[in-house]
């Protein structure tokens, strides 16, 4: 089992104290799930980019924007489909 360090731990015992958090053990599990989103955003981002790079972009209207399409840009089964769809 891996051990927090002194740091670590002196924090994850204020969010107790102060209410934020139950236990430690929900505090780690926020931390865990804020990794894994910023892990899936990093991969997507990087997707978009490599994306871009091939040329697969299409053209931003701005008109589909003003109508409220602001997604219309994406490509749909480009990496940011699932993110802006809430998948």
């Amino acid at each position: 089992m891996t051990q927090l360090t002194p740091e670590q731990q002196v924090f994850v015992d204020g969010q107790v104290a102060t209410g934020v958090f139950h236990s430690p053990t929900d505090v780690v599990q926020a931390a865990f799930e804020l990794l894994k989103t910023r892990q899936q955003e990093f991969s997507q981002l990087s997707g978009a980019i490599a994306q871009v790079e091939r040329g697969e972009v299409a053209e931003l209207d701005i008109a589909d924007i003003k109508r409220g399409d602001a997604n219309a840009w994406i490509v749909a089964d480009g990496p940011l489909a699932s993110y802006v769809s809430g998948a």
